[in-house]
């Protein structure tokens, strides 16, 4: 059964190994002295190296956030509002759910459409710890089975 998986838990370990290969590269070019007169090409490279840092912060984040809710939080059900959806050059297209439960409303980190597109129901289930939240165990359809239509709202902040 598939399950639906946010962009940052489903990105960590190709960030992780895209910055080590950066890390070692430019340790390697720096030790034979590659980059003496081009001081760009290490510029960019560690540029990209602390960007991949950044994201995979952001995936550590996630991944514990997800980990200390589902094992310690309480659980709500939650009911899916409505979409927000955001296009990116580098990943595609993705949306942000807005889900409303007990205690409020809450948007959920970003999620590819291709997920999104073939949820089955509107339900779902929100976990909640200390100020964390987290939302998942989403239904996807199997072959064959019809998708709901989840209205798409206007992005309040891009």
């Amino acid at each position: 059964m598939k399950k639906l998986y946010y962009y940052h838990e489903k990105t960590l370990y190709p960030y992780l190994t895209l910055s080590l290969l950066m890390i070692f590269g430019s340790l390697y070019c720096y030790a034979i002295r590659e980059y003496k007169n081009e001081w760009y090409g290490y510029l960019l490279e560690w540029g990209l190296t602390i960007y991949f840092i950044f994201e995979i912060t952001k995936s550590i984040k996630l991944l514990y956030k997800k980990r200390k809710c589902k094992r310690y939080g309480i659980v709500y059900d939650g009911k899916i509002l409505s979409k927000e959806g955001y296009s990116t050059l580098k990943s595609g297209y993705f949306y942000r759910l807005n889900v409303a439960y007990i205690n409020g409303k809450f948007k959920t980190p970003l999620i590819q459409s291709k997920y999104v597109d073939k949820l089955k129901e509107k339900n779902c289930k929100v976990y909640e710890y200390n100020d964390m939240i987290y939302i998942g165990d989403y239904i996807l359809c199997r072959k064959g089975e019809t998708p709901i239509n989840i209205p798409v709202s206007r992005n309040s902040n891009k």
